[in-house]
């Protein structure tokens, strides 16, 4: 027997949408997963063939599945049925459904998230002590978040640093205008508590969300609205089962 985790199928099952004030996020860790291709369309499996590396194609390949996966039991159809269309900045949405989602991966994690009839943003990232992030702050942040970020401690700038970044990239995620909208044209908190310091320009319905995620990494979530309950379930890693409440 081959050495390393063992890779399971997803399963998937019926699931109810959102209610008009709930969130549901999906944690998925990819890299003991198995999900086939035959879900994805034929776009998808090009796509997959492209990536140079392995891993990263395998990695393409379950996150996508699962996406469909999941958009299928939310809809009631098989996870290869749901069409998806691309918007002005290219992000994906469902072309006949008022259910709205966005994912984001990194490292060996992916979290999905799900909102009905609203705009949605999520992100997450591994947190990498040994990079110099001071510079990357100065490229891309507002000045008030590089100011902030240098008052701190080296070990609370990495902290900050990743709260700071994951809530940005939520943003612009959840406004749907991708890198059109400058990530130093809005700033963000620092701090515990997530928030909009300054919105970007006509969104003043935004919300943000700090999230718990596994260790090792930050993520964040922002909403065209308020939002009075957030669901988080991991996807179940042991085979047999179908889904786990978090």
């Amino acid at each position: 027997m081959a050495d390393g985790p063992q890779r399971i199928q997803l399963h998937v099952t019926s699931l109810v949408l959102p209610s008009c004030d709930e969130v549901h996020l999906w944690w998925l860790q990819h890299s003991l997963t198995a999900a086939s291709t035959e879900w994805l369309t034929d776009d998808e499996r090009r796509r997959a063939k492209r990536f140079l590396a392995r891993e990263h194609a395998d990695a393409f390949v379950c996150v996508r599945s699962a996406l469909r996966g999941l958009l299928g039991a939310y809809l009631g159809c098989f996870p290869s049925q749901p069409v998806l269309a691309a918007g002005r900045w290219g992000k994906p949405h469902l072309a006949d459904s008022p259910l709205r989602f966005n994912l984001s991966h990194s490292g060996e994690w992916a979290v999905f998230a799900f909102a009905t009839g609203r705009e949605i943003g999520v992100d997450v990232e591994q947190v990498r002590a040994d990079r110099d992030l001071i510079p990357i702050a100065h490229r891309f942040f507002a000045p008030s978040e590089v100011e902030c970020l240098s008052c701190l401690s080296a070990s609370e700038q990495v902290e900050a640093f990743y709260r700071i970044w994951t809530r940005k990239e939520a943003v612009i995620k959840a406004h749907g205008a991708g890198l059109s909208l400058p990530l130093d044209s809005f700033a963000v908190s620092a701090g515990p508590e997530a928030r909009l310091v300054t919105p970007p320009p006509d969104t003043p319905s935004l919300r943000l969300e700090a999230l718990s995620a596994p260790t090792g990494y930050a993520s964040a979530l922002c909403v065209d609205g308020p939002v009075l309950e957030i669901i988080s379930r991991t996807l179940n890693p042991r085979s047999g089962d179908e889904w786990e409440n978090g």
